[in-house]
């Protein structure tokens, strides 16, 4: 089982188009090294474009780069005493289409709402849901809308969630839910994102002022 197991993801990246692509570019490029040996020099800048090109796709670089990011936000179980609040980003929505009339929220969306819910129930507190439309005439519900659902939905009192709905990316995130935090006199927020996106976010809070405490809801 193992075995057809590791034959089938093989076969899969093989014929994947990425993979065929530089494949393709990579023995075209050897070839011409081999045969062009007069023009040798002028292809030095095109195999080197290659090559950066192809570590950028490699697992250990992409595990580099995500880690660069997600490791100084060691992975936490508990909130601290110190927490007043929670907030919760939204990750993106799936708009309503011809197959499903509904708005859904995404994988890091869903990701987003459980760690916060995970930590609600730990000792319950507001919860402040931010996002609203990147594009003002899609239909459907707000993201914000959508989380307030879903987290109702994981078993958070409805009273106890706070939605911002008119920010459009992370530094309005942080503009808005300041407003936010600042009416209800909330000192100490828990951010909860992804925590490949908790660097850009917490740097977007810093920038308006706001005291977070990091938390990544999926490394």
């Amino acid at each position: 089982m193992r075995y057809g197991t590791f034959m089938y993801h093989q076969i899969r990246s093989l014929v994947d188009p990425l993979t065929f692509t530089f494949i393709f570019l990579g023995l075209s490029l050897a070839y011409a090294w081999w045969k062009m040996k007069g023009v040798r020099g002028r292809l030095v800048p095109v195999v080197l474009a290659f090559a950066l090109a192809w570590l950028a796709c490699t697992s250990a670089v992409g595990y580099l780069a995500a880690g660069m990011l997600e490791w100084m936000y060691p992975p936490a179980l508990e909130l601290t005493e110190q927490a007043e609040v929670i907030v919760v980003l939204s990750g993106g929505v799936d708009p309503p289409d011809d197959y499903l009339p509904q708005t859904r929220p995404t994988p890091a969306t869903l990701r987003r709402c459980r760690k916060a819910a995970q930590l609600y129930h730990q000792r319950p507190m507001p919860i402040i849901v931010s996002g609203g439309k990147v594009d003002k005439s899609s239909a459907g519900e707000t993201h914000a809308e959508l989380m307030r659902a879903l987290l109702i939905e994981l078993g958070v009192a409805d009273d106890d969630i706070l939605a911002e709905s008119g920010s459009i990316d992370t530094y309005e995130n942080a503009s808005q839910t300041k407003v936010l935090l600042e009416e209800r006199g909330f000192e100490q927020a828990v951010l909860v994102t992804d925590a490949v996106h908790l660097y850009r976010a917490h740097l977007c809070f810093q920038a308006h002022g706001v005291d977070v405490i990091p938390i990544g809801a999926h490394y």
